[in-house]
């Protein structure tokens, strides 16, 4: 009896939505077709209400349109310069499998190229995962690059200690759930060392909510910045620039495809707006029923 009236109640609220998404745009025309065009973008429905509202001042849809994307190009926070020029410590922070030990081994090849494999030393904290650490020090190996690895805080400054005399230190940190108990063990090891950048790595083509937890876990290590792994393999990626707006995160790089060094550049928001562009052009866009689901959940938040 229970399920059908939740079965009943769902299909009501469904008619509802319908009904309220149909007078939306007959009493808004203008603002029912701008923001269609920002849901079909891909972005959160909250953040499409917020573009579409400042942008509904420009004389026509298509200026508000161009209107909508410029505020959302310039939230998305990008480095002048290339952190790799400034050396120091950096560590590479975030869950399991977003490529956190390829990526140190492509930015430990693109320093040794510039400047020598001398002056860089690599890191890993991964005592956890089986090969961690043989997986580094093959790219150790391959590159000339001496590995340490550290196990606790004792560890890692007396590893820092040793790489002294290096100008970059790459730190490959233990990937793990965000709901580890060791999360926490590890975020305390690196503020035992103030002088490390820690770098938060994304893959592009994660669940956006994911994205916004793993922003949150990571936050106590005191993020200098991101790296957006994997744009090669996301189908979409308006999602990743909603939680950039909305946390405002500085990215690094990009990487986008496995060889070492070649698949890794600066960030550039102009290019994730592209690719986000791009990928809209080659998809047909949202159902209409996606679009009710998500005009559906603003009125039950409005009525809550």
């Amino acid at each position: 009896m229970q399920t059908e009236i939740s079965a009943l109640r769902q299909l009501l609220e469904q008619q509802l939505t319908s009904i309220a998404w149909g007078r939306e745009g007959s009493r808004q025309p203008r603002r029912f077709e701008l923001l269609e065009r920002l849901l079909k973008f891909g972005l959160d429905a909250e953040l499409c209400y917020e573009l579409c509202d400042a942008a509904l001042s420009e004389p026509d849809n298509e200026r508000a349109w161009q209107s909508a994307l410029g505020q959302l190009h310039r939230g998305i926070v990008t480095m002048d310069d290339d952190p790799l020029d400034r050396g120091g410590a950096i560590a590479l922070v975030g869950p399991t499998g977003v490529g956190k030990t390829t990526t140190v081994a492509k930015l430990a090849a693109r320093y040794a190229l510039r400047h020598g494999p001398r002056k860089v030393g690599l890191i890993t904290t991964d005592g956890y995962r089986i090969g961690a650490y043989d997986q580094l020090r093959t790219y150790g190996m391959l590159l000339d690059l001496p590995v340490r690895v550290a196990g606790d805080a004792p560890e890692l400054r007396q590893a820092l200690s040793d790489f002294s005399d290096k100008s970059l230190v790459l730190i490959d940190t233990a990937g793990m759930g965000l709901r580890d108990v060791r999360l926490a063990q590890q975020i305390g090891m690196l503020q035992t060392a103030p002088a490390i950048h820690n770098y938060l790595v994304l893959p592009a083509n994660g669940h956006p909510a994911a994205l916004g937890e793993s922003v949150q876990a990571f936050a106590g290590v005191q993020l200098t910045g991101g790296i957006l792994s994997k744009l090669d393999e996301a189908a979409r990626i308006a999602g990743v620039l909603s939680l950039l707006y909305r946390t405002g995160l500085p990215l690094a790089w990009f990487t986008n495809g496995q060889r070492v060094p070649e698949d890794i550049v600066s960030a550039r928001a102009e290019t994730l707006m592209a690719t986000a562009l791009d990928q809209q052009l080659d998809d047909c866009g949202i159902a209409d029923d996606a679009m009710l689901v998500t005009w559906g959940r603003r009125i039950v938040n409005a009525c809550q």
